[in-house]
């Protein structure tokens, strides 16, 4: 995937997440303003930016060998 790509796939998941749990915590919500939950989809959103970058810079690594 290309590497552009890849970064507004991943800020539109960061978007999304952030804009859950803004709703979540505006509404009032008891049970969705949960601390944990939104611990969880942090860490989870984290692990999932360190993936990508893992990814892209294996990509460009790679890229820049068969250049060389």
């Amino acid at each position: 995937m290309n590497t552009f790509a890849a970064l507004i796939v991943l800020n539109g998941y960061l978007y999304t997440a952030r804009r859950v749990i803004h709703e979540r915590v505006s509404a009032g919500d008891r049970e969705a303003g949960n601390t944990l939950e939104n611990v969880i989809l942090v860490v989870g959103f984290v692990t999932l930016a360190i993936a990508a970058i893992a990814v892209i810079t294996v990509a460009v690594n790679r890229r820049l060998n068969q250049i060389k």
